[in-house]
């Protein structure tokens, strides 16, 4: 009689213990189906595999899920703080979590249950196996005696290498770096500055076609032929019929003997052609027109129409005196003819 009063406390210090480690696992919620899953059933020691925990059932909101760590000895575990709870209707409800679990030892394991807990009530999940194979030793260096390992081979240090320097180690690293962005830049700049050396700073503009000049004396004799049909002393507008004729005469002298006559006054141009051979025999014809045309522009004369024909056949008159000679072109065979003409003498001699 007193065995049996022993044994029945002694059951009921086991079940009071076992209720302080383990939830009450015997106040079930009806319905709640709890699921544990791994990403992945097999790993090597030391790795890492994701457990994905899912309890589904009629359970209230402010439920939430438990881990007795007491249970997980052998393999480690911790939460990624995922935690999803969604309604789905007629009171029920679907948690998930997810967890990570880690092992350090090969072996067979099957992993401690996780709880949902619900006010006094508790739901275990299912409890999935895990394989944790163990990681391959490198033979290589281990010496063994028989079928032992009794020693490692360890080696050496490798000697100092000489690192022979490059000229570019002696660079800013920002050179280095955008080495190729310098060197385009440099290019480009190199590039511009031959543009204008050779053809911005002449006015002109490369690869776009360069219309042939029109020779002075060409041009002064159409511009004094424009300038006879517009009939401006006839008009009564002598001032704006002598300042063409001077500007013709002017742009005549500037582009024929390379005076600069636009930006001269009538001294400083006659000052100018007589240090030139070819016009300073035809002077004359140079000072009448300036000084004509000084009188009607700035002392406002008012010449008669003999005075300013006079004007104009002058103007005429220089500019066909001092035309340049055109000179004759020698035929290409000229030099072939005479060349075949001494061969044919010298052959004869012979």
């Amino acid at each position: 009689m007193k065995s049996s009063h022993k044994i029945v406390a002694f059951s009921i210090l086991i079940a009071s213990a076992l209720s302080n480690v383990l939830p009450a696992a015997s106040a079930v919620i009806p319905g709640v189906v709890g699921k544990a899953k791994l990403d992945s059933v097999t790993m090597t020691m030391g790795s890492k595999s994701a457990l994905r925990v899912e309890f589904t059932g009629n359970f209230d909101k402010n439920a939430h899920i438990d881990i007795n760590s007491d249970e997980w000895n052998d393999v480690e575990i911790s939460p990624l703080d995922s935690v999803d709870m969604k309604t789905l209707g007629d009171g029920r409800r679907q948690l998930r979590a997810l967890f990570m679990v880690q092992a350090f030892d090969s072996g067979l394991y099957s992993l401690p249950p996780i709880y949902l807990i619900a006010g006094k009530d508790t739901v275990a999940s299912d409890s999935p196996v895990l394989k944790v194979d163990p990681i391959s030793l490198d033979t290589a260096n281990v010496v063994f005696e028989g079928e032992e390992p009794v020693d490692v081979k360890v080696h050496d240090y490798t000697d100092v290498v000489d690192d022979k320097t490059k000229f570019w180690d002696f660079m800013p690293d920002w050179i280095t770096a955008y080495w190729w962005w310098i060197l385009l830049s440099v290019v480009v700049i190199a590039a511009f500055i031959f543009i204008y050396m050779k053809w911005l700073r002449h006015g002109r503009i490369p690869l776009m076609p360069v219309k042939k000049p029109v020779p002075p004396y060409v041009l002064a004799v159409e511009k004094l032929n424009d300038l006879q049909q517009k009939k401006l002393w006839q008009k009564g507008a002598e001032k704006e019929y002598y300042t063409q004729l001077t500007d013709i005469l002017r742009g005549y002298l500037s582009g024929r003997f390379g005076i600069n006559a636009m930006e001269m006054t009538t001294p400083q141009i006659m000052s100018a052609i007589s240090g030139n051979e070819e016009a300073m025999q035809f002077a004359s014809y140079v000072n009448d027109v300036l000084r004509e045309a000084d009188f009607v522009k700035f002392a406002k004369a008012k010449p008669d129409a003999a005075e300013n024909e006079l004007a104009f056949t002058n103007v005429r008159q220089f500019v066909e005196l001092t035309k340049p000679e055109e000179k004759p072109e020698e035929p290409e065979n000229t030099q072939t003819e005479s060349e075949n003409i001494n061969k044919e003498n010298n052959t004869k001699a012979e």
